[in-house]
């Protein structure tokens, strides 16, 4: 009678610890896929140019963050630039999809196939560390200047002509 509620039962082995963590590895490699999916999505990458895998955490890590492997499958030259805004991206699609009560915490990795298309063979000269990239700065003076051609006022030969109406004067608030 007691053996119904649990009374007199051997606890459980380690095999079925395993079955219950197999089962959540395959929860959050699904999770992780599908956050992948979307992001890659909402940011216009084509979706299989990058695809993730979920390494599995040590039997007595309780604490430990997930590893997740993104493998580079086509490379893009602004990849790198963004890598770091893609993974922040990725983590908060992650935290908006995942319904668990206690969210994990993820720790990202790259990984690049060989046949990803990386035009960089080898590596450059050392002294091309030594000074710092001037990409963003240019980047910036860029879009500033496109925002600035964007935006003003078309001229045309009746700029010089008076519209006829009086000039818009702050008026008193009652």
């Amino acid at each position: 009678m007691l053996k119904m509620f649990g009374f007199g039962k051997a606890p459980p082995t380690a095999a079925s610890a395993s079955i219950s963590t197999t089962r959540q590895t395959t929860e959050q490699r699904e999770l992780v896929r599908m956050a992948l999916h979307d992001t890659l999505r909402k940011h216009g990458l084509q979706s299989g140019s990058i695809t993730c895998d979920i390494l599995p955490t040590p039997a007595g890590a309780k604490d430990a963050a997930t590893l997740v492997l993104l493998n580079v499958v086509q490379w893009h030259d602004a990849l790198m630039d963004y890598a770091p805004a893609l993974e922040q991206e990725l983590r908060k699609t992650i935290e908006r999809i995942d319904s668990s009560p206690v969210p994990g915490t993820y720790t990202f990795a790259w990984k690049f196939a060989p046949e990803c298309g990386c035009p960089h063979a080898s590596m450059p000269r050392p002294d091309t560390w030594a000074t710092p990239g001037r990409k963003t700065e240019t980047g910036k003076e860029e879009a500033k200047t496109e925002l600035h051609r964007k935006f003003d006022k078309v001229h045309s030969e009746y700029d010089h002509r008076s519209s006829g109406f009086a000039p818009t004067e702050p008026g008193t608030f009652r």
